[in-house]
């Protein structure tokens, strides 16, 4: 066993009675005074260490994210490069493929005009498009409703006709996905099942344009995008702007660690349902708008009640683990509802989720099919939970005396048993984090100063536990630490 993973190493120790485990907080940080910032700062920096790390150790080629607490962008960085040369680096306004978070965009539209009386969530999908003609195996279903479509469990297949997901992503066009219907089938019954539908999407899509009397594209642009002053968000993919300010897309990594480049697409009709294109500074911001309805009451694009009603559960399978919306994904995070939706199209993956309980919001991209960014950012809203403040201040026993931070705080060497660890600020202690780790917020030790250049790891208890000693070289300055029988030498 590793005497860096910390976490697993007091685990072990507590079964010989040496130590318990280290702070492990993940929620529910005491209340602030108004003063304080929106994010403790230190929680920012480790946010912005630990993704810099994930990029490096996980070779991603770019990622960028966007942390919003309530009106307060707290964090908006860029990690690796935009080109497949790796000249440009990445940034909050890089611009992605957003995928299936377009189809955020598309249920907005849809109940824009349900509130203004032009549709109703009810109407059968036929109604408005006369070629929808998919066969029905079950003779007891009901119709297929736009309802049904926004929550995913119309009966719907997943797909239009063809293989576009396939290499050449050769996505059908209008009047092949509509003539293409009439060859299609349902795969259950309408309320019956969730099932993911593209198809489904790309059916409200046409009906959005039908209801407005306006060319989808432009219906968007003019009642959603606009009026959010989303200036990097469009209804199309910017080709023209791969490897300057459109990141170049690249599959999952193979069996050798390298990545084939994924060559520029269009969805076509599949438009409302995948061909959206975004910054992680305008889905922050589109975070923060739902943050802002939702708090405020006040009627913005769409009314509060309107947003309430499709952030609530409106669907769930028998298993109960399926939860769905209209047209936005749920998941449970504690005793909260997290809302949101991923995107993933060839060469590019993200997520845009909100935690309204927390007042907390991200967006996260990167440019390539693995790691999944939809853990990554979850792992971002858990430590923008954290409140070192209050956690130092409910430990049983305080600090010795003050410490100059600054002398500890570093990269250190943790070879052969892991990679390395980050030693950083975390309000009145350190803390440190072994490295790579996808799971920071249950890795993160807090270590509180006993005096001297001599640290302890807080257990679980708020107690103190095993002992790190900081050691200096002939010029003063701290050049490695020592662990019972291992030392990490610093790297910095």
């Amino acid at each position: 066993m590793s005497p860096y993973r910390f976490r697993p190493l007091v685990a072990s120790l507590m079964l010989v009675g040496l130590c318990g485990s280290p702070l492990h907080l993940l929620a529910q940080p005491a209340s602030a005074p108004a003063a304080q910032p929106a994010v403790h700062p230190d929680v920012v920096r480790l946010i912005d260490v630990w993704l810099a790390s994930t990029v490096r150790f996980e070779a991603i080629p770019a990622l960028s994210v966007t942390l919003a607490k309530g009106q307060t962008t707290v964090h908006a960085a860029g990690y690796g490069h935009v080109d497949a040369a790796r000249k440009l680096p990445a940034t909050a306004d890089t611009i992605y493929s957003i995928c299936s978070i377009s189809k955020l965009f598309t249920s907005v539209a849809i109940m824009q005009l349900v509130e203004q009386g032009k549709l109703r969530l009810d109407d059968e999908l036929a109604q408005w498009v006369p070629e929808f003609g998919l066969k029905q195996r079950d003779e007891s279903s009901g119709p297929a409703t736009i309802r049904g479509a926004l929550m995913h469990a119309a009966g719907l297949p997943r797909e239009a006709v063809g293989e576009y997901w396939s290499a050449g992503y050769a996505f059908p066009d209008r009047a092949t996905l509509l003539q293409g219907l009439a060859g299609q089938e349902m795969v259950s019954p309408a309320l019956s099942r969730y099932q993911y539908s593209n198809l489904g999407m790309a059916m409200l899509g046409e009906i959005v344009a039908k209801a407005s009397g306006k060319p989808y594209n432009a219906y968007v642009r003019d009642a959603i995008i606009q009026p959010l002053a989303l200036a990097t968000t469009e209804p199309r993919l910017p080709n023209e702007l791969l490897a300057t300010r459109m990141a170049v897309g690249f599959s999952a990594r193979k069996g050798d660690g390298s990545r084939d480049r994924v060559p520029a697409f269009e969805t076509g009709a599949l438009l409302p349902a995948a061909g959206f294109s975004s910054t992680m500074r305008d889905l922050g911001e589109f975070a923060k708008w739902q943050l802002r309805v939702l708090k405020t009451g006040k009627t913005e694009v769409i009314r509060a009640a309107t947003l309430r009603e499709m952030q609530r559960v409106q669907w769930t399978d028998p298993d109960g683990r399926t939860l769905h919306g209209l047209g936005f994904a749920l998941s449970r995070e504690g005793s909260d509802l997290a809302v949101g939706h991923t995107g993933s199209c060839p060469g590019h993956r993200s997520v845009v989720t909100v935690l309204p309980g927390k007042e907390l919001g991200v967006a996260l991209a990167i440019n390539a099919h693995t790691p999944a960014p939809a853990p990554i950012a979850r792992q971002v809203m858990l430590l923008a939970q954290r409140a070192p403040t209050a956690e130092a201040a409910s430990t049983r026993e305080p600090a010795a005396v003050a410490f100059n931070a600054a002398d500890f705080v570093g990269r250190y060497s943790t070879q052969p048993w892991s990679a390395e660890a980050e030693v950083l600020r975390w309000g009145t202690d350190l803390a440190i984090l072994s490295i790579p780790t996808l799971t920071p917020s249950a890795d993160l030790t807090v270590l509180r100063h006993v005096g001297g250049d001599r640290f302890r790891a807080v257990r679980e208890d708020r107690s103190l536990g095993v002992e790190f000693v900081f050691e200096r070289g002939a010029d003063g300055r701290v050049k490695q630490y020592r662990l019972w029988a291992t030392v990490a030498p610093r790297l910095d």
